[in-house]
Protein backbone atom coordinates (compact mmCIF):
# COMPACT_ATOMS: atom_id res chain seq x y z
CA UNK A 1 0.00 0.00 0.00
CA UNK A 2 0.96 3.67 -0.50
CA UNK A 3 0.67 5.83 2.27
CA UNK A 4 -1.93 3.56 3.53
CA UNK A 5 -4.55 3.72 0.37
CA UNK A 6 -3.31 1.09 -1.98
CA UNK A 7 -0.94 -1.01 -3.26
CA UNK A 8 1.92 1.59 -4.95
CA UNK A 9 2.06 -0.68 -8.09
CA UNK A 10 -1.62 -0.34 -8.72
CA UNK A 11 -1.95 -4.44 -9.27
CA UNK A 12 -3.42 -6.90 -6.82
CA UNK A 13 -5.83 -4.67 -5.20
CA UNK A 14 -8.96 -6.34 -3.02
CA UNK A 15 -12.16 -4.45 -4.07
CA UNK A 16 -12.75 -4.47 -0.44
CA UNK A 17 -9.27 -2.47 0.04
CA UNK A 18 -10.56 -0.16 -2.42
CA UNK A 19 -13.90 0.44 -0.60
CA UNK A 20 -11.89 1.19 2.61
CA UNK A 21 -9.49 3.61 0.95
CA UNK A 22 -12.43 5.32 -1.05
CA UNK A 23 -13.74 6.02 1.99
CA UNK A 24 -10.50 7.38 4.04
CA UNK A 25 -9.45 9.02 1.29
CA UNK A 26 -12.36 11.11 -0.14
CA UNK A 27 -14.57 10.55 2.75
CA UNK A 28 -17.17 9.55 0.63
CA UNK A 29 -20.54 7.99 1.94
CA UNK A 30 -20.33 4.31 2.68
CA UNK A 31 -22.89 3.26 0.19
CA UNK A 32 -20.92 5.17 -2.67
CA UNK A 33 -17.75 3.46 -1.74
CA UNK A 34 -19.45 0.18 -1.58
CA UNK A 35 -21.38 0.71 -4.96
CA UNK A 36 -18.00 1.80 -7.08
CA UNK A 37 -15.97 -1.05 -6.21
CA UNK A 38 -18.88 -3.75 -6.63
CA UNK A 39 -19.81 -2.07 -9.89
CA UNK A 40 -15.65 -2.46 -11.17
CA UNK A 41 -16.06 -5.69 -10.32
CA UNK A 42 -18.98 -6.62 -11.99
CA UNK A 43 -17.91 -4.43 -15.19
CA UNK A 44 -15.04 -6.90 -14.72
CA UNK A 45 -16.24 -10.25 -14.15
CA UNK A 46 -14.62 -10.70 -11.01
CA UNK A 47 -16.13 -11.47 -7.18
CA UNK A 48 -16.05 -8.24 -5.41
CA UNK A 49 -15.38 -10.26 -2.38
CA UNK A 50 -12.96 -12.46 -3.17
CA UNK A 51 -10.97 -11.90 -6.23
CA UNK A 52 -8.32 -8.74 -7.06
CA UNK A 53 -7.92 -6.42 -9.94
CA UNK A 54 -5.18 -4.23 -11.49
CA UNK A 55 -5.96 -0.64 -11.87
CA UNK A 56 -4.98 -0.78 -15.77
CA UNK A 57 -8.06 -3.58 -16.24
CA UNK A 58 -10.55 -0.78 -15.34
CA UNK A 59 -9.31 1.62 -18.40
CA UNK A 60 -12.38 0.39 -20.29
CA UNK A 61 -14.13 3.06 -22.62
CA UNK A 62 -17.52 3.11 -21.00
CA UNK A 63 -16.92 1.04 -18.33
CA UNK A 64 -16.02 3.72 -15.44
CA UNK A 65 -13.77 5.78 -18.14
CA UNK A 66 -16.47 7.91 -20.17
CA UNK A 67 -16.91 10.45 -23.11
CA UNK A 68 -16.81 14.06 -22.09
CA UNK A 69 -14.32 13.97 -19.05
CA UNK A 70 -13.26 16.86 -17.29
CA UNK A 71 -9.76 16.15 -17.12
CA UNK A 72 -9.24 13.40 -20.63
CA UNK A 73 -10.47 13.88 -23.86
CA UNK A 74 -12.66 11.03 -24.85
CA UNK A 75 -10.98 7.75 -26.15
CA UNK A 76 -11.31 8.57 -30.24
CA UNK A 77 -8.49 11.02 -29.72
CA UNK A 78 -6.68 9.60 -26.96
CA UNK A 79 -6.67 5.55 -26.28
CA UNK A 80 -4.33 5.83 -23.27
CA UNK A 81 -6.91 7.47 -20.85
CA UNK A 82 -4.22 7.69 -18.36
CA UNK A 83 -3.22 10.74 -20.01
CA UNK A 84 -4.62 14.26 -18.56
CA UNK A 85 -5.16 16.46 -21.01
CA UNK A 86 -3.75 19.49 -19.60
CA UNK A 87 -6.10 22.66 -21.71
CA UNK A 88 -8.87 20.99 -19.61
CA UNK A 89 -7.57 21.17 -16.43
CA UNK A 90 -6.28 24.71 -17.11
CA UNK A 91 -10.01 25.60 -17.93
CA UNK A 92 -11.12 23.24 -15.11
CA UNK A 93 -9.72 25.73 -12.93
CA UNK A 94 -10.34 28.90 -14.74
CA UNK A 95 -13.97 28.36 -14.53
CA UNK A 96 -13.87 28.64 -10.54
CA UNK A 97 -16.08 31.46 -9.59
CA UNK A 98 -14.85 31.85 -6.16
CA UNK A 99 -10.97 31.70 -5.08
CA UNK A 100 -8.88 31.68 -1.57
CA UNK A 101 -5.50 31.97 -0.75
CA UNK A 102 -4.63 28.31 -1.29
CA UNK A 103 -5.98 29.22 -4.76
CA UNK A 104 -9.50 28.71 -6.85
CA UNK A 105 -12.57 27.24 -5.43
CA UNK A 106 -14.62 25.32 -7.43
CA UNK A 107 -18.47 25.46 -6.76
CA UNK A 108 -21.20 23.00 -7.59
CA UNK A 109 -22.48 25.65 -10.00
CA UNK A 110 -19.27 25.51 -11.39
CA UNK A 111 -18.73 22.25 -12.08
CA UNK A 112 -22.40 21.60 -13.66
CA UNK A 113 -21.22 24.16 -16.03
CA UNK A 114 -17.93 23.14 -17.26
CA UNK A 115 -19.44 19.77 -17.52
CA UNK A 116 -22.41 20.68 -19.56
CA UNK A 117 -19.69 22.17 -21.50
CA UNK A 118 -17.63 19.51 -22.19
CA UNK A 119 -20.54 17.11 -23.05
CA UNK A 120 -21.88 19.78 -25.80
CA UNK A 121 -18.24 19.91 -26.81
CA UNK A 122 -17.64 15.90 -26.84
CA UNK A 123 -21.01 15.63 -28.65
CA UNK A 124 -20.04 17.61 -31.27
CA UNK A 125 -16.11 16.97 -31.95
CA UNK A 126 -16.32 13.23 -31.34
CA UNK A 127 -18.12 10.98 -34.17
CA UNK A 128 -17.97 7.86 -31.82
CA UNK A 129 -19.50 9.86 -28.67
CA UNK A 130 -21.66 8.18 -26.35
CA UNK A 131 -22.79 9.17 -22.52
CA UNK A 132 -25.86 6.61 -21.55
CA UNK A 133 -27.84 8.12 -17.98
CA UNK A 134 -25.22 6.05 -15.37
CA UNK A 135 -21.95 7.89 -16.46
CA UNK A 136 -23.51 11.30 -17.11
CA UNK A 137 -24.95 9.92 -13.02
CA UNK A 138 -21.40 8.91 -12.21
CA UNK A 139 -19.68 11.97 -13.50
CA UNK A 140 -21.70 14.20 -11.94
CA UNK A 141 -20.93 12.29 -8.31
Amino acid sequence: RRAGIISHDGKNITFKDLSHALNATYNFAPTFCLFVPTYAANMLKKKYSTDTFDLAEVDLHNGIEHDASLLRRDAHFEPNQSVIYVPYVKELLASASETSPDGPILTIPDVSRISSKRRAEARAENPEFTLDTFHKTFGSS
